[in-house]
């Protein structure tokens, strides 16, 4: 089949026409930039993770745990830094055997002095003061020590004294009964000091409350030697409760002794004894005898005070 061509039909199909042209014009208008045109944003909706972002998000998680995991488990296994070890107390088994009870020692005295007064037997390794009268409750022991703050109404405290050997301790026994500024000074081993040899001993009750020991000794120094005399005091305030006990060197002072019963101590009429026989009961009743008589004495000085 053949066609007939006309001549010009070709550059005028290509030619644009007057329709096509309104058209460009258009599209020319769409893209054309303005000056005072407002700014276009636009806005993309998050788009959501896809299944191959979860999982690796989910691999790296457990990654850091197990890694935190192992770390804990390494800190565990880690060798912890021992503890420091306390120090252990060693407790000298001849402790007792090495030390003396001092008794009766004028409270002028100090450690120092204590001290250089036992030198001559051993090297001492301590002076401890006890059985400290207080001039007031609210000081410590050992301010009052320092201070010299004593009881008025006693002069004299207790010691021990450690050696650093037993026999030196044994030798210093030597000083028992020695007079130390006009007082007797009784010396004994610890071990032997809380021991209470009955035979020897008598029991005083219904003494004054402040009667030391140097009295006593005088009371009694007719009746044989005196090995030492024991006075039960306070341990707070360090007076006297109102009895007490004396040890002889012989079995043979006690008869004597015994004679004394009834005698009076400083206006009192004294009680004595063999050590032992029920005197837990009568040192109560001597006790609460002493507190009545030295009540009513206080009140007989209050009402001379107001006349």
């Amino acid at each position: 089949m053949t066609g007939t061509y006309t001549i010009g039909a070709l550059s005028k199909a290509l030619k644009p026409t007057e329709s096509t042209g309104k058209k460009a014009e258009k599209l020319k208008n769409l893209f054309r930039v303005t000056e005072n045109a407002s700014p276009v944003f636009v806005i993309q909706e998050p788009q959501k993770p896809k299944a191959d972002e979860k999982q690796a998000k989910m691999r790296r998680r457990t990654e850091s745990d197990d890694e935190e995991e192992t770390e804990n488990v390494q800190k565990l296994k880690r060798p912890r830094k021992p503890k420091e070890k306390t120090k252990e107390i060693v407790i000298d088994p001849n402790e007792d055997k090495r030390t003396v009870f001092v008794g009766n020692l004028p409270n002028t005295l100090n450690r120092y002095t204590i001290k250089k007064m036992f030198q001559k037997y051993g090297k001492v390794e301590s002076v401890r003061i006890r059985s400290v009268a207080l001039a007031a409750s609210k000081l410590s022991r050992k301010i009052a020590i320092i201070a010299r703050k004593f009881n008025p109404k006693r002069d004299n405290f207790n010691a021990y004294v450690k050696f650093s050997k037993p026999e030196d301790a044994v030798s210093s026994l030597k000083m028992n009964g020695k007079i130390v500024q006009n007082k007797h000074i009784s010396i004994d081993l610890e071990s032997n000091h809380k021991k209470h040899d009955n035979k020897k001993s008598i029991f005083i009750g219904n003494i004054p409350f402040n009667v030391q020991e140097n009295e006593i000794y005088s009371h009694f120094e007719d009746c044989g030697e005196i090995v030492c005399v024991r006075l039960i005091r306070d341990q707070e305030t360090g007076v006297g409760k109102g009895f007490g006990y004396i040890l002889f060197s012989s079995e043979h002072a006690i008869e004597f002794a015994l004679r004394l019963d009834g005698t009076k101590l400083n206006d009192r009429e004294i009680r004595v004894k063999r050590a032992g026989e029920s005197t837990n009961t009568q040192s109560m009743k001597d006790i609460k005898k002493t507190k009545k008589i030295e009540a009513n004495k206080e009140k007989q000085e209050i009402g001379r005070a107001h006349v």
